[in-house]
């Protein structure tokens, strides 16, 4: 979801120390503040969330369902936070 660049840069950095294999989704939607737009995926077992504050500053991570239909981190890509 929208939300504003620092708080955008300050969830970027969270991940960046804390997320593991382990982490949900939840908990990182929670650093956000805010739900990510989710985005289509190549694959089937993958779902991206998208976080912005403007077109060109974005954070996407990429969760893999795990047992139980938990979301689980697997990859971040961000662009323009710095």
């Amino acid at each position: 979801g929208k939300v504003d660049m620092a708080t955008l840069k300050n969830a970027l950095a969270w991940c960046k120390e804390n997320a593991s294999y382990s982490t949900t989704y939840d908990e990182i939607a929670a650093q956000f503040g805010a739900h990510g737009k989710q985005e289509k995926s190549l694959f089937e077992q993958n779902t991206i969330y998208r976080w912005w504050a403007t077109d060109d500053a974005y954070v996407k991570i990429t969760f893999t369902l795990g047992d139980g239909g938990t979301e689980l981190w697997n990859i971040t890509q961000y662009n323009g936070v710095d």
